[in-house]
C-alpha cells in the first residue's frame, strides 16, 4: 500500500489546531471514524462495493496519512486515488485556514 503521505503543518499551530483541522477535513468528506486515540484516527469511506480505510496521525509539524485497506481492482483503485487526493487536499486547506485565522 506504499509509504504514508506526509503533509507539512504550518508553523505556529498547536496540536489541538492540527487535530481540529484533520477532523474538519475527515468529517467534511463524510469519512466514518472507526477508532481514535491521542494524535491518531482510523477512518473509513465506502461507496458501493469500493472502500478505503486510512490511519491519520498528527504532530505539530506534520500529518501522516497511511492507507490501511486498498482495493486493487483498476476501477476501484482510480476511485480510491481520487478520494485520497481529496482528503489530502482538504487537510492541507484546513491547516492553512487554521494558520490564517490564528
Amino acid at each position: 500500500m506504499g509509504s504514508p503521505i506526509v503533509l507539512a503543518v504550518p508553523p505556529g499551530l498547536t496540536l489541538e489546531d492540527v487535530k481540529v483541522a484533520v477532523l474538519e477535513a475527515v468529517f467534511g468528506r463524510k469519512l466514518q471514524v472507526l477508532d481514535q486515540g491521542e494524535g491518531r484516527i482510523v477512518c473509513y469511506y465506502g461507496r458501493g462495493n469500493i472502500s478505503l480505510s486510512l490511519t491519520i496521525t498528527w504532530q505539530t509539524d506534520q500529518v501522516s496519512i497511511e492507507v490501511r485497506q486498498w482495493d486493487s481492482r483498476e476501477k476501484a483503485r482510480r476511485r480510491q486515488e481520487g478520494w485520497l487526493a481529496n482528503v489530502r487536499k482538504d487537510i492541507t486547506a484546513a491547516l492553512a485556514k487554521k494558520k490564517t485565522l490564528k
